[in-house]
């Protein structure tokens, strides 16, 4: 069975709709600095293509990354590769420090594979309501985390962000629903401080509100009789 499964995804890997993403994926561990010859079971033919690849990607780890993440199609394929070769024989040791993931989420995804096949793989819609924010709202908020959780508290400094950011109100519960969401889809590099879009008074600003987060959150998001309420239920928007 598990012969067969990994069969099955070397085909799926090489097709020729994501064969230049699985070539993406092996040049991006590449680069982030795994030895070629540590990654087992690679094809001959797929070795060669990447002695021809790897050159002309040499100083692109940044793009390739932001390529590998840009859809739920391309993270899949990723996410298919490592696992690939995780059941190959490259061992965790080598793969976790660099691919950014632990060995429970190699083992994860792993077992999901061996129990579901390789389209188990392939994250699924979530069933509940959907998050307040959009996508873009997301990805702005997923930019400037590393300034939000610089100190706790953790959730109502998310909520003021929200509320100074987008207008939008959101329970401490549910802030730190949502961090936990948005952590477990960032890497490293997504922490790294990114301060161009703002000029010195607005991140003054958002610095001041974010500090004074616990009045904020109390009196202008959830004043006490509001608040007390909202933060004894589930939070419906993070399920």
């Amino acid at each position: 069975m598990r012969k067969q499964l990994i069969s099955a995804g070397t085909k799926m890997l090489t097709s020729e709709a994501n064969k230049d993403t699985y070539l993406k994926a092996l040049t991006y561990l590449i680069l982030c600095g795994i030895e070629p010859g540590t990654l087992k079971g690679l094809s001959e033919e797929t070795l060669s293509e990447l002695a021809t690849v790897i050159p002309q990607s040499l100083g692109q780890k940044d793009t390739l990354a932001k390529h590998l993440y840009s859809s739920k199609h391309t993270k899949y394929i990723l996410h298919a590769t490592i696992t690939l070769l995780f059941m190959k024989g490259t061992g965790a040791d080598v793969l976790c420090p660099f691919c950014g993931f632990s060995r429970a989420t190699l083992f994860n995804w792993q077992k999901r594979v061996l129990d579901g096949g390789w389209k188990a793989l392939m994250r699924k819609p979530g069933t509940g309501r959907p998050y307040l924010l959009n996508s873009k709202q997301m990805e702005e908020l997923k930019y400037d985390l590393w300034l939000v959780i610089a100190r706790k508290p953790l959730g109502k400094r998310i909520s003021v962000y929200i509320w100074k950011t987008f207008g939008i109100k959101m329970s401490e519960r549910s802030c730190q629903a949502l961090y936990k969401k948005l952590v477990y889809e960032m890497n490293t590099w997504d922490f790294l401080p990114k301060l161009i879009r703002y000029n010195g008074s607005e991140l003054f600003d958002l610095e001041q509100d974010l500090a004074n987060c616990k009045s904020i959150y109390e009196e202008e998001i959830f004043p006490k009789k509001d608040h007390q309420s909202m933060d004894n239920k589930v939070p419906s928007e993070a399920l």
